[in-house]
């Protein structure tokens, strides 16, 4: 895909049974399917005591695979990436490259995708507290700019809402939403 067909970044919501998870599954073996490991590389958390993606433990695409995530692991991750935004701003600079597909052009080296999902991501906030403002520091980065690094995000809540975002500049940025059943 190029660069400008590209949805960075995507909400999908839905309540208890709606399907949120079995589109979660489905999307990340298609991705598996369809791209080898060194094109995509997914780092997936699960704030929901680790049921939605244990299955993934040995997918050569899952680079980062966080069940019954703690904040602060969440947290790392976040950092983590934001340190390959870092590092990819490096090495765009060293080939004159603008994007992730042109970088592949000129050295005609592969620089993977990066898919983070976060399931149940409003739990990263909760409480309201140093570590939730940090983390939503990070995550209003990672939307804001992480495409053009190929770096994209997609969160999942079974309440999704401008509150839980912790910004609005991040909701603002979710320009792929997705809702099934909600209660709200």
């Amino acid at each position: 895909s190029t660069g400008s067909e590209i949805v960075a970044h995507g909400l999908i919501g839905g309540a208890p049974g709606a399907g949120k998870s079995n589109f979660l599954h489905v999307l990340i073996t298609q991705l598996a399917l369809a791209y080898p490991p060194e094109e995509v590389e997914l780092y997936l958390i699960d704030f929901r005591e680790g049921v939605e993606f244990q299955d993934y433990a040995h997918l050569p695409h899952a680079r980062v695979l966080a069940v019954e995530s703690e904040r602060e692991f969440a947290f790392s991750i976040l950092a983590r990436l934001e340190q390959e935004i870092e590092r990819r701003g490096e090495l765009f600079k060293a080939t004159q490259a603008n994007s992730p597909e042109e970088y592949r052009r000129r050295t005609s080296a592969l620089l993977p995708r990066i898919l983070l999902i976060v399931d149940e991501f409003q739990r990263l906030f909760e409480p309201d507290d140093n570590l939730a403002r940090a983390a939503g520091g990070l995550l209003e980065n990672l939307t804001r700019i992480g495409r053009g690094f190929g770096i994209h995000v997609l969160l999942g809540s079974q309440t999704p809402s401008t509150l839980a975002l912790q910004s609005h500049r991040i909701y603002d940025q979710m320009l792929q939403r997705l809702a099934f059943r909600c209660t709200e």
